[in-house]
C-alpha cells in the first residue's frame, strides 16, 4: 500500500515526478497527493508542459544523424507527456532504452522548476552533442581503415615492382631479344631470371591476331619447343607475358612467337611473327 504523502513530502518531489524520475511507490504517492492538492496539481501541470515543449523545441543536427535523434527525442515526449492515469500504480512508463533521468531531492522548501527546464535543456542538447561525435568518430574510423587499406595496397604494388625489377636486372637474368620475322613492327624483349625460373616478355607494336587465332610464345632448346603461353595484345600492340618454368641453363637456343588456333597447342604449326637467338 502506497503511504500518504504530506504537502512538503510532495512539493518536493513534484520536479521528479514531472520527468517520471521516482521510485514507483513514491511516484505514485506524489501523483495521489497532487490529484487532490489545488497547489501541487497545477504545478506539477505545468511542470510537465515545461518539459514537453523543451523537448518539443530541441533543434535537431543535420545528416544521418537525424533520425537517431529524433528517435531520442520521441521516447522523451511519449515519457513525459504520457497519461499517468492509464499507468498502473507504482509502474512508471519509461520508454525502451532509456534511463531514467534521476534527480536529487533537495532539503528545504523551494521551487525546482527552472532547475528542471535547465536539466532537460541540457540533457537534450548533450545528446545530440554525442551523437554527433559519434558519427564523427565513426568517419574517422571509416578513414583510418582507408588508410590502412591504402597502404597495404601500395605495400604490395612495391613488392611487385621490386620483384619485377630484380627479375629483369639481377645477375642471373638473361635477355633475348625478338624481331619480327617479316617486317620491321612487332619487337619483343624476354627476361629470363635463371634463379627464379621466370620468364617475363614485354611485346610491342604486334598486330592484332586473325579472328580465331592467338600468339604463342616458345623457348626453343636443341630437343624441344617449350610453350611459355598464349597471348592477345592491346588495341595499341603492346603485351606482357610471364611464365615460371625450370630450364637448364645452357640449354636455351630462341624464343619464338607463332599464330595458333586460340587456346593454343601443344606444338607450333602456325606462323612466325617473331623470333630471337640466346645469345
Amino acid at each position: 500500500m502506497t503511504r500518504p504523502l504530506n504537502h512538503d513530502e510532495a512539493s518536493e518531489a513534484l520536479a521528479a515526478a514531472a520527468l517520471d524520475a521516482l521510485d514507483g511507490d513514491e511516484q505514485a504517492a506524489v501523483l495521489l497527493h497532487a490529484e487532490a492538492c489545488p497547489i501541487c496539481g497545477p504545478e506539477l501541470a505545468a511542470l510537465r508542459d515545461a518539459v514537453a515543449n523543451l523537448a518539443a523545441a530541441a533543434p535537431l543536427p543535420e545528416g544521418e544523424i537525424d533520425s537517431r535523434l529524433a528517435r531520442a527525442r520521441t521516447r522523451l515526449l511519449a515519457r513525459v507527456n504520457a497519461d499517468h492515469a492509464d499507468r498502473p500504480a507504482g509502474a512508471p512508463e519509461t520508454a525502451p532504452g532509456v534511463r531514467p533521468l534521476m534527480i536529487a531531492r533537495p532539503r528545504g522548501r523551494f521551487s525546482l522548476t527552472p532547475w528542471v527546464s535547465l536539466a532537460l535543456a541540457a540533457s537534450v542538447a548533450g545528446v545530440a552533442v554525442l551523437l554527433r561525435d559519434r558519427a564523427a568518430l565513426e568517419r574517422q574510423v571509416a578513414a583510418a581503415r582507408d588508410s590502412v587499406g591504402t597502404l597495404a595496397a601500395t605495400r604490395a604494388q612495391l613488392a611487385e615492382r621490386d620483384s619485377l625489377v630484380h627479375r629483369l636486372t639481377g645477375p642471373e637474368t638473361v635477355v633475348v631479344a625478338l624481331a619480327a620475322n617479316r617486317g620491321p613492327a612487332a619487337s619483343a624483349l624476354m627476361f629470363w631470371d635463371r634463379g627464379a625460373n621466370s620468364w617475363t616478355m614485354f611485346a610491342r607494336a604486334v598486330p592484332p591476331p586473325p579472328s580465331g587465332k592467338t600468339y604463342q610464345v616458345w623457348l626453343v632448346t636443341p630437343t624441344a619447343k617449350i610453350s611459355a603461353g598464349t597471348f592477345t595484345p592491346s588495341p595499341s600492340g603492346d603485351a606482357v607475358v610471364t611464365a615460371t618454368y625450370p630450364l637448364d641453363r645452357d640449354s636455351l637456343r630462341a624464343v619464338a612467337v607463332t599464330e595458333e588456333p586460340a587456346g593454343g597447342v601443344p606444338q607450333p604449326t602456325g606462323q612466325l611473327v617473331m623470333v630471337g637467338q640466346a645469345k
